[in-house]
C-alpha cells in the first residue's frame, strides 16, 4: 500500500470514528468550540500566515441574498472558526419537505452542507446517493476550513421573505472560505437557501436554490494539492454538489467537481471543472422522490433585455440530476418572436439546453414571451416549466458628437482633419457618422466624410477646401445609432487665402523733424493675417523694430513719434497668414527741417514771417 493510500485509509477510518461522535455528542462548535475532528496530514504542511489571502476570491454581496461582511447585522455566525465541526441544533421556524417528511431544524456543518436529524463533520466526499451519510442538503460539499483569519466564515439567517408574518426561508452563505490544511489563498463563495415554497424571491415551484459567486478551488490537503484533487479522479476527493435523502434511493447530483477549469459533462460523468460553478444558481422542489430537470443559466427575473438592432445570444440549461436521466424540451413561442427571427435550438440529452439567438431589427421593439417546457424521462415524467420574457427596447439614447479641432473661427487654406468623437458608448448600437459643410447653418449641407466606426478622440475627416470662395462654412457632425436616432454638433471654420489688401498706405508722407508719422495699410480677410513694418536700407528692406519713438511696427499701422531726419526713407508693409504673404505698395517719407518752415526747400527770412502768420493765426 502506497503512502497517499496509507494516508486515506487512516483519514477514513478516523473520519467514520469523527462521524460515530457527532452523532453521539449532538452538536458542535458553538456548543463545543473546542472539539476537532482529527485529521493527519505529513505531505502538505498547512498554509503559512503569511499566504496570500484570496487569489482567487468572490463576493458574498452578489449572492440571491447579499451577505456583506462589514455590516453583517442581521447574520448569525454559524459556528466558530474551525475545520469540519458544525452549527448546533437549528429551529427553522417553518417547515422544510424532504422526500416526504417534513423537518423543522438542522444543524449548518462547515464542510458546506446541512444535515437533518444529526450534524455531519466528515471532509471526504462522497457520490450520491448514499445510506452511510444523514439526509444532506450540499451546495458545495468539501474540505472547508475557516481556522485562517484570512478566510471568511459561515453565516446564516432565518427570515420572513414574503413579509406574511411568519418565518419562512433559512440561508446560509459560506463567505470565502478556504480549505484543508489552513490555506487561504484559495476561496470559494456559494450560498444555500431553503423555504416552505412561500419565498418569492426563488424560483417559483422550487423550496431550495443553490447560488454561487466565484469558485476557487475544490479539494483539501487530504485528497489533492494546491486546492484540486491530485490525482485526477472522477469520484475520490472531489467536492460534491447535490442532495441525498440518506436512504440509498432519492437523491439528486448536480455534479463532482476536481478540476481548476469550467468542463462539465452532466452530473455522473468525468471529474468537473469548478469554474463551471460561477455565478450559476440551481433552484428545484424536493418535495417528491423524482426532482424535475433543474434549469441553470436563467437570467435575472427570467427576462432578456436587448437594444433594437443588437444581437440577442444566450443558453439556458437543464441538469438531469438522477443518474440514467435525460431531458427533453419543448418551446412555446406566445407571441410569434419565431417569425420576426428568433431561433429556438433545443439540445436534448443531459445536460439539455436551449439556444436563443435573434439579429434584432429596430422594428422589432416589444415583449416576447417564451415558455419552455423540461421533461425528464422517469416515471412519471418530471417536468420543469420556464417562462421566459424578451424586451427588445427602443435605441433612443443620442450618439455623442464633438469637434475639438481645429478651434471654432480658425481658418484653413487647403485640408485640414477634423478631430473630436463620435460613438454610442456601446459599439453594438453605433450606426454612422457624417462630416459635412455649408455657407449656411440651414444648409444645403455638402458631405465630405462618413464612416460606420465609431472615433473617440481621433481624427473624424478630412477636409479639402481646394475650389471654394473665401469665406466662413458651418461643419457640422452628425452621428446616428443603429435606428436613426442623430444628434448633430456644428463649428465654423474659415476659408482663407493670402492676406487682402483693401488701401494701401499713401505713396508719400512728409513730416518736419520732430513731428510725427502715421502708415497704415487696410487688410480684408478674417484670417489671422500678421503684419511687419520694413524700411529699406540701402538694396534691402529690414523690419522696423518697436522703440521709444516707434510703434505698431508689427500691426496695420506704423507710427513714428518725434521724427528725425534719418527717419526719411522708403516704407512697405508684409503682410503674413497661414495660406500665404503680400507686400504693400511703398511709401516715400521726408523729414523737413525745423528751419524750414514753410517747406520750399530754402532756409531765410520768408521762413520766420510764415511763422509769425501762422502763430498770430492761432495756428
Amino acid at each position: 500500500m502506497g503512502i497517499r493510500t496509507a494516508r486515506r485509509s487512516l483519514v477514513s477510518g478516523i473520519g467514520a470514528l469523527a462521524g460515530v461522535l457527532l452523532v453521539a455528542t449532538g452538536a458542535l462548535g458553538q456548543s463545543d468550540p473546542n472539539f476537532q475532528p482529527t485529521k493527519s496530514d505529513k505531505l502538505y504542511p498547512p498554509g503559512g500566515p503569511n499566504e496570500p489571502r484570496g487569489t482567487c476570491s468572490g463576493n458574498p454581496q452578489s449572492l440571491l441574498y447579499p451577505f456583506n461582511p462589514a455590516n453583517t447585522t442581521g447574520w448569525t455566525a454559524a459556528m466558530a472558526r474551525n475545520d469540519d465541526s458544525s452549527s448546533v441544533l437549528i429551529g427553522l421556524g417553518f417547515t422544510f419537505q424532504f422526500y416526504g417528511t417534513n423537518y423543522t431544524s438542522c444543524y449548518i456543518n462547515n464542510n458546506g452542507n446541512i444535515t437533518f436529524g444529526a450534524p455531519y463533520g466528515d471532509y471526504t466526499p462522497s457520490g450520491f446517493p448514499s445510506a452511510a451519510i444523514p439526509p444532506m442538503i450540499a451546495p458545495f460539499w468539501a474540505d472547508v476550513d475557516t481556522r485562517p483569519a484570512a478566510t471568511g466564515r459561515v453565516w446564516y439567517k432565518i427570515i420572513d421573505s414574503n413579509n406574511g408574518g411568519a418565518l419562512d426561508t433559512l440561508v446560509v452563505v459560506w463567505d470565502n472560505v478556504g480549505y484543508y490544511n489552513q490555506h487561504a489563498d484559495l476561496l470559494n463563495t456559494f450560498e444555500l437557501t431553503i423555504s416552505n415554497f412561500t419565498n418569492p424571491v426563488m424560483q417559483p415551484g422550487s423550496n431550495v436554490c443553490f447560488e454561487y459567486d466565484n469558485m476557487c478551488w475544490t479539494t483539501g490537503d487530504i485528497e489533492g494539492t494546491g486546492g484540486f484533487t491530485d490525482p485526477p479522479s472522477p469520484t475520490t476527493g472531489n467536492a460534491t454538489v447535490g442532495i441525498n435523502r440518506g436512504s440509498g434511493g432519492d437523491y439528486f447530483q448536480i455534479g463532482r467537481f476536481g478540476e481548476n477549469n469550467s468542463t462539465y459533462d452532466g452530473p455522473f460523468g468525468t471529474a468537473d471543472g469548478v469554474s463551471f460553478l460561477d455565478q450559476k444558481r440551481f433552484c428545484f422542489n424536493t418535495q417528491t422522490g423524482n426532482v424535475p430537470p433543474v434549469a441553470t443559466n436563467i437570467p435575472a427575473a427570467n427576462t432578456y433585455t436587448v437594444a433594437a438592432g443588437q444581437v440577442l445570444n444566450q443558453t439556458i440549461q437543464f441538469l438531469s440530476p438522477e443518474f440514467g436521466q435525460t431531458t427533453t424540451i419543448t418551446t412555446l413561442d406566445q407571441d410569434s418572436a419565431v417569425g420576426l427571427g428568433l431561433v429556438l435550438t433545443p439540445h436534448n440529452g443531459n445536460v439539455a439546453s436551449l439556444d436563443f439567438d435573434w439579429t434584432t431589427g429596430c422594428t422589432d421593439v416589444g415583449t416576447y414571451t417564451v415558455i419552455v417546457t423540461a421533461r425528464d424521462n422517469f416515471v412519471p415524467n418530471g417536468t420543469t416549466t420556464v417562462t421566459l420574457t424578451i424586451r427588445v427596447t427602443e435605441v433612443n439614447s443620442q450618439p455623442t458628437t464633438t469637434i475639438t479641432a481645429p478651434a471654432a473661427f480658425s481658418g484653413v487654406c487647403t485640408t485640414v482633419d477634423i478631430m473630436g468623437t463620435a460613438n454610442s458608448g456601446n459599439a453594438s448600437l453605433f450606426g454612422s457618422y457624417t462630416l459635412a459643410y455649408a455657407t449656411n447653418p440651414a444648409g444645403p449641407f455638402t458631405t465630405f466624410a462618413t464612416n460606420s466606426n465609431q472615433v473617440v478622440n481621433g481624427v473624424l475627416g478630412t477636409w479639402d477646401t481646394t475650389g471654394l470662395a473665401v469665406g466662413y462654412y458651418f461643419i457640422r457632425l452628425r452621428a446616428a445609432n443603429i435606428c436613426g436616432t442623430s444628434r448633430d454638433f456644428i463649428t465654423v471654420l474659415a476659408k482663407c487665402g493670402p492676406p487682402i489688401i483693401t488701401a494701401q498706405p499713401p505713396a508719400t508722407q512728409s513730416a518736419q523733424e520732430g513731428g510725427r508719422i502715421c502708415l497704415r495699410v487696410f487688410e480684408g480677410t478674417f484670417c489671422g493675417t500678421g503684419f511687419q513694418w520694413q524700411k529699406l536700407s540701402g538694396l534691402i528692406f529690414v523690419n522696423v523694430a518697436n522703440g521709444p519713438r516707434i510703434s505698431g511696427a508689427t500691426t496695420d499701422e506704423l507710427v513714428i513719434t518725434g521724427a528725425l531726419l534719418t527717419d526719411a526713407g522708403r516704407y512697405r508693409c508684409v503682410l503674413t497668414n497661414s495660406c500665404g504673404q503680400v507686400i504693400s505698395t511703398i511709401c516715400t517719407v521726408t523729414i523737413g527741417c525745423r528751419a524750414d518752415f514753410n517747406g520750399d526747400g530754402a532756409i531765410n527770412s520768408q521762413d520766420f514771417f510764415d511763422f509769425l502768420t501762422r502763430f498770430f493765426a492761432g495756428c
